[in-house]
């Protein structure tokens, strides 16, 4: 036997679906309109061509008072469910690691270069900074 998916459960079908909205219905039959008008058109462009006529030509049609009331979603109580691991080790504090040398050198250096040349962009400054590590690398190995 199958098991039948989370939507396809038998309280799904038995609920009964809201009224849809002036702007669903609007936004549901321009799309389609524009699908064929436009097949060239990706759904992120028709779907701001149509929302713009929405906000421009439509929406002054429906005043608030004949908008479908909406209820509001029933929140799902949790069922008791323990938590995890991952959960308890985000509330420890957790020690801040000491510095590299890598990282004290690169702080150094990106503050001397900063009160040096104020309008050099970050990150050409930490380029120059990662450059001067690898020549200061370099000099200690050989």
């Amino acid at each position: 036997m199958m098991k039948k998916s989370g939507s396809d459960s038998d309280d799904d079908m038995n609920r009964s679906r809201r009224q849809p909205t002036h702007y669903t219905a609007f936004m549901s039959e321009e799309l389609l309109r524009l699908k064929a008008l436009h097949p060239d058109l990706g759904h992120k462009d028709r779907f701001r061509l149509a929302a713009n006529k929405w906000t421009t030509e439509e929406r002054h049609k429906y005043p608030v008072s004949d908008r479908p009331k909406t209820t509001p979603r029933k929140r799902v109580k949790s069922l008791g469910k323990k938590k995890g691991k991952s959960a308890e080790k985000k509330k420890k504090k957790r020690q801040p690691r000491e510095k590299t040398a890598h990282i004290a050198f690169m702080s150094e250096q990106l503050l001397r270069l900063k009160e040096d040349n104020p309008n050099m962009a970050h990150k050409e400054r930490f380029r120059i900074a990662a450059s001067r590590w690898t020549e200061l690398k370099q000099l200690k190995q050989g």
